[in-house]
């Protein structure tokens, strides 16, 4: 057995978590199908140090991936990760690979200057990850901190979809009840809305630092970075421009969620709409849902956070998920402060 940087396509590593996730969780609980062109969009970089992966000769047999970014936490910024994709085969799951893995990822942290990884752990009891990770928190307990609970909004634009998806009897009811009023909104399809263009990318940066300014906690891009999140190959950008200026931005992409059977989801990463009314805002949100459904997603995800405007979600029929999964920080340093934010920007990973 031997760890060392992933140098697969995407293709290795997608089979690998839809084959170990889908045998320990299918009909249990919620879980990604990540695509390979979802992981070489977020990983497509040369530098893979801080893509760790287990080889049992040339087998992919484990895996556990980190995408770097800088964090602002206060008027400072961080170098980081957001860490996920914990995945190891079942028959190759020795005493310490999984842990022999995570020590690579932190040496691999130490070695590119990172101050730290976040995460998000499930917060169910059932979870295979989240019974791993409490157990790893107690035995290193200088690598792991649990920072504050997390939950998520939800739009269903395809109610039948979701009966027949769902595992818990209160999504079913959920869809069944509010089924006819969680249509996107219909005079959002008149909006002024576009897709983004390459040009676009400055006046998304500028909405966006001046969206963020007020949070405690954001994401810091640089302008590599923002255009590869904007014009990935999964990546969908829509903004919304008036007299020759961008004013809006919402950034998403597809994902397949498996329930009992297979959804398609969209998970929404940035809106940065810093400057217009909140009627206005309840329109964009209204077209993004409008182009979505177009698009055939079933459901429409984001995490509740300040970057997503509490009454323009409302007024498109979002509702809040019962929260319970955990922001993590895996290997901080000790210089960094890391209390619970009271407001942040982050991304669902």
């Amino acid at each position: 057995m031997q760890i060392r940087a992933y140098d697969g396509d995407g293709e290795d590593a997608a089979r690998l978590m839809h084959r170990v996730w889908t045998k320990t969780y299918q009909g249990k609980m919620w879980f990604p199908l990540w695509s390979p062109e979802f992981l070489r969009w977020q990983f497509g970089g040369d530098d893979r140090r801080l893509c760790v992966a287990a080889y049992d000769d040339d087998r992919l047999v484990g895996t556990f991936f980190a995408s770097p970014h800088s964090l602002r936490i206060g008027s400072t910024v961080y170098p980081m990760t957001f860490s996920s994709w914990c995945t190891v085969d079942q028959d190759f799951r020795l005493p310490r690979l999984t842990v022999d893995m995570i020590e690579a990822m932190r040496r691999g942290h130490l070695d590119t200057g990172r101050a730290f990884s976040l995460g998000i752990v499930s917060g169910s009891p059932d979870s295979v990850a989240n019974r791993f990770w409490a157990l790893y928190g107690k035995a290193c307990p200088q690598n792991y901190r649990v920072i504050a609970k997390v939950s998520y909004w939800s739009k269903v634009l395809n109610p039948t979809a979701l009966v027949k998806g769902s595992i818990a009897w209160w999504e079913r009811g959920i869809a069944r009840l509010l089924g006819p009023v969680l249509k996107p909104i219909p005079w959002a399809r008149g909006s002024e809305l576009r897709p983004y263009d390459s040009r676009d990318l400055d006046s998304c940066a500028q909405l966006l630092e001046r969206a963020d300014a007020r949070l405690d906690w954001a994401v810091s891009w640089s302008a590599p970075q923002l255009a590869r999140q904007l014009e990935g190959p999964v990546a969908r950008t829509l903004v919304l421009e008036r007299d020759g200026r961008v004013q809006a931005m919402v950034n998403y992409h597809h994902m397949q969620l498996q329930g009992v059977v297979t959804m398609k989801f969209a998970l929404i990463d940035l809106c940065a709409m810093p400057d217009v009314s909140m009627v206005t805002a309840s329109r964009v949100f209204g077209g993004v849902c409008a182009q979505m459904r177009d698009e055939g997603v079933d459901v429409i995800v984001c995490l509740r956070s300040a970057m997503f405007p509490t009454p323009a979600l409302v007024a498109n029929a979002f509702i809040p998920l019962p929260g319970g999964d955990q922001l993590v920080a895996l290997f901080p340093q000790p210089h960094v402060p890391l209390a619970p934010p009271r407001t942040w920007s982050l991304l669902l990973r």
